[in-house]
């Protein structure tokens, strides 16, 4: 005999297989949200207008049959459109089911109701407090912020195990650590029991000194387990984003805000650093005398990083100098150190030769000082490409390399390549450049560091182009574009635009004819990215690892144009969107 049966949790009878029912797909959810409108409205219909809006709304409702059902019998009253915005009160709209269902059937609210009344005192607890994760959380986040005299630390495993069984709560076990999380409409009914009990401050504020401790831990990470760095940073940033605004934009706690963005600084840099400027900022305006000082010279510092990435020259210069200051005023030795390495690079980038040496050389030595073996490693490499001696250059990198295999930071290895493969590009030796760059490329892919990989990609095209393979640059080109686009790694952007340039004006034209259109293009192409960077960059020298590639470009230009045509259509070029000179590009 064979028994189907289906219940929120397994019945534990011998010979029972279970088989947990996953949520719709995409274009399942869709399906029946279409169906289930068209019995309530025969004029609804899937139009191209509506169908990413319906998507949508079938994704917030995490593909879940009776949460599509009830918006659906909405469409009479409400667009998709609608739907999706009141989404944040869902239990009002999702209210209206058959009247023939059972009447914990008719409401998602009553749905859920029905679930919770089941679960035992501490359950409950931990189901409630789970809401404020976004994202879900690793078991020893979940142990931290759930647990307490009454749900001891120990009991938290088989509470969360328990609540899987009941089909509350989500986990998922293909990473090295089990996740657990609640579906969106399971966390705003939890959210609401939470504040209900009087429990949503103290929770809330034990998560984010929960999460900056994990970036105080990450920060270091990023120097010394870099696999784990980027592993746990795309897991948690919604975490990170929902403790930043509890205590930034709520205010619930704003020094514990300040803190935490500072700790943040190696997410920001390797990331996100758009998004860590709009963190910065709030923090910055709520910066009083309650601030301590440690915190203002590393939001100082976190400001330097975060310029730095974005190739914001000036900016890094200045606030890395305020960082250092501050450093020194508190007797951190290697918080001075890492503001002089910041400032160091960006006077190399600058062109201030001299200036470069000598702040790295206390830099080092204070590096030295504080056994920073990281820092050791990494700080001749920086400027070496521009100085001219080629043979020192390679023996720093190839020094800085071993370095960083030595002390087992992947990343740092595939960056020290990059260094490499500029001084063999300078040095006129394309093919081995390009195979340093192509064995970095691989490493950055592993990370998922998109800001590597764009990096890398542009790094190819430029060798491809030297080597006149442009069909193969042009291709690497729109990858790093692709990139660089999606991640908004603006300093990216125009080099990966820089690099079509280049193609045009170098490659050999198909026709004859002075001027051709290629050419013409290509200065246009050009002028575009001389306006972005000075936009960057300020009105100072360009970044001098592009400078070799843009001289070969505008000596292209002026052979095949006059002065004026020149100067006309780089003026063009400035004044088109961004958009305009992607098209342009891409052509």
């Amino acid at each position: 005999m064979r028994i189907l049966a289906t219940s929120r949790e397994s019945l534990r009878a011998a010979g029972e297989h279970s088989f947990r029912l996953p949520s719709l797909s995409a274009h399942e959810a869709v399906a029946l949200f279409s169906d289930r409108a068209r019995a309530v409205d025969n004029r609804f219909a899937l139009t191209d207008e509506n169908i990413q809006i319906v998507a949508e709304l079938c994704r917030r409702l995490d593909g879940i049959p009776l949460a599509i059902e009830l918006a659906a019998a909405r469409v009479n009253q409400l667009s998709p459109q609608a739907l999706v915005e009141k989404l944040d009160d869902r239990f009002r709209i999702l209210a209206h089911g058959e009247r023939t269902a059972r009447a914990r059937q008719q409401t998602m609210g009553a749905t859920i109701d029905w679930s919770y009344e089941l679960l035992s005192a501490p359950e409950r607890r931990v189901f409630e407090r789970l809401s404020v994760f976004a994202g879900g959380c690793a078991l020893a986040a979940a142990t931290t912020v759930c647990g307490d005299e009454g749900v001891g630390e120990d009991d938290v495993l088989d509470l969360l195990s328990s609540l899987v069984d009941k089909s509350l709560v989500i986990v998922d076990l293909e990473g090295h650590d089990p996740r657990y999380r609640l579906i969106e409409s399971f966390r705003q009914y939890a959210r609401e029991k939470l504040a209900a009990h009087g429990e949503q401050d103290t929770i809330e504020h034990r998560h984010a000194v929960a999460y900056l401790e994990l970036a105080k831990r990450l920060d270091q990470a990023f120097y010394d387990e870099q696999e784990v760095f980027f592993a746990t940073v795309y897991l948690e940033l919604d975490n990170w984003r929902a403790a930043l605004h509890r205590t930034l934009i709520d205010r619930g706690d704003i020094l514990l805000g300040q803190r935490l963005t500072g700790e943040l600084n190696a997410v920001w840099g390797n990331v996100a650093p758009v998004e860590g400027r709009r963190w910065l900022v709030r923090a910055l305006e709520t910066v009083d005398e309650r601030t301590l000082a440690s915190v203002l010279a590393k939001l100082s510092y976190t400001e330097s990083t975060i310029a730095n990435t974005l190739c914001e020259h000036e900016l890094t210069l200045a606030s890395s100098r305020t960082a250092a200051a501050r450093y020194r005023a508190l007797g951190d030795r290697l918080g001075i150190a890492r503001a002089l390495c910041r400032e160091g690079h960006a006077l190399s980038e600058m062109g201030r030769v001299a200036e470069t040496r000598l702040v790295l050389k206390e830099a080092l030595s204070l590096a030295r000082s504080v056994g920073n073996r990281w820092l050791v490693a990494m700080i001749p490499t920086i400027g070496i490409i521009h100085e001219g001696d080629l043979v020192a250059a390679r023996v720093k990198g190839a020094e800085a390399l071993e370095c960083a295999k030595a002390l087992g930071a992947t990343l740092t290895v595939a960056w020290t390549t990059i260094t490499l493969s500029g001084i063999e590009s300078r040095a006129g030796n394309a093919e081995l450049a390009l195979r340093y760059t192509t064995d970095a490329l691989a490493t950055f892919r592993a990370f998922n560091d998109t800001r590597g990989v764009a990096c890398a990609l542009n790094n190819t095209a430029e060798y491809l182009i030297s080597l006149a393979r442009y069909s193969e640059a042009e291709t690497r080109a729109c990858e790093a574009l692709d990139v660089a686009r999606e991640h908004r790694w603006d300093g990216q952007i125009a080099n990966a635009l820089q690099k079509f340039a280049a193609i045009a004006a170098l490659r050999p034209q198909r026709t004859a004819e002075p001027g051709p259109s290629g050419i013409r293009a290509g200065a246009r192409i050009l002028g575009f990215v001389d306006a972005r960077l000075t936009a960057i960059m300020g009105a100072g020298p360009r970044d001098l690892d592009q400078q070799p590639e843009y001289d070969r470009i505008i000596g292209a230009l002026r052979s095949a144009l006059s002065a004026e045509a020149l100067a006309r259509l780089m003026a063009e070029g400035a004044a088109l969107t961004e958009e305009q000179a992607v098209a342009e590009a891409l052509v």
